[in-house]
This record gives structure tokens, sequence and C-alpha cells, in this order.
């Protein structure tokens, strides 16, 4: 099975780590989204993964655009993201709409926390936490072993 996976990581490198991380499990190509997509044939890949951080509550802006102009019809999807403290909830749900209305089938999504200093919760958890943990790390193995 052939994996290729697109992420966006532009703040802490923090959706880097934990892509590497996946992609490591999963034997998957890593692709920036700063890639030209006529420059990258989709048809050799069976799952194909997308990631940012949430910015905002939802998947970085860029990475949207970027996966709105992908050719995805049919394809297995997964997504996942790196975040702040959770505190709204749904942060893959515009990201979700997007590559539903491409017809794809999203397989499975994951999350976990990334690093942040410009939320009130630096001033109730320390910024210099290692982030993305290794729990977060861990976490993101097992997901893609799933």
């Amino acid at each position: 099975m052939r994996i290729v996976i697109f992420y966006s990581s532009t703040y802490n490198g923090n959706t880097l780590k934990i892509a590497e991380s996946i992609a490591v499990t999963l034997s998957a190509d890593l692709i920036t989204i700063e890639t030209k997509i006529s420059d990258f044939d989709l048809s050799q890949y069976d799952l194909i993964g997308i990631s940012s951080a949430i910015h905002f509550g939802q998947h970085a802006i860029r990475l949207q655009r970027f996966v709105s102009a992908l050719p995805l019809q049919g394809k297995n999807i997964f997504i996942f993201s790196t975040r702040c403290r959770p505190f709204l909830g749904n942060y893959h749900r515009t990201l979700k709409n997007i590559i539903k209305q491409k017809k794809t089938h999203l397989i499975d999504e994951f999350s976990c926390v990334g690093f942040d200093r410009t939320s009130p919760w630096v001033l109730i958890v320390s910024f210099h936490m290692p982030i993305p943990t290794a729990i977060c790390t861990n976490n993101s193995r097992q997901f893609s072993g799933n």
C-alpha cells in the first residue's frame, strides 16, 4: 500500500514532528503543501494523510486551499492536527466538509496538543514543556498502527 502525507507546519514544527512519526510508522511519503499540485501524481497512492496545526478552531487556511485543489475523488483519507489546549472541540469539521464534498472516504482522524504561546493557557500551563510530548508521539504511532 502506498501512502502519502501532506502537511503544513509553520509555527514551531509540532505538526512536522507528528507527521514524521506517522510517516515512519506507515512508511509513507511526507510532502509539504508547498509542493506544486501539478508536480504530483496522486494516482499511485492508496491512502492520503492531511495535516496542519489548528488556527482559530480549524486547520490552516493554506492547507484547506491546498486540499480543495487536490483531485481526491474516491481516495481514502485520514486527517490529523496539532492544537492548543482542548476548548472548542470540533477542530476537523471544516476540513472534513471539504473532503466530503470531494467524495472521498474518511478513514480516521487524530489530534494532539501542540506548542502555543499565544493563548491564555500559557499563564496556566508552562510553555517550556516539550511539545509534542512523548505521549503525543506515542499516540500518533498508535493511531497510525491502527
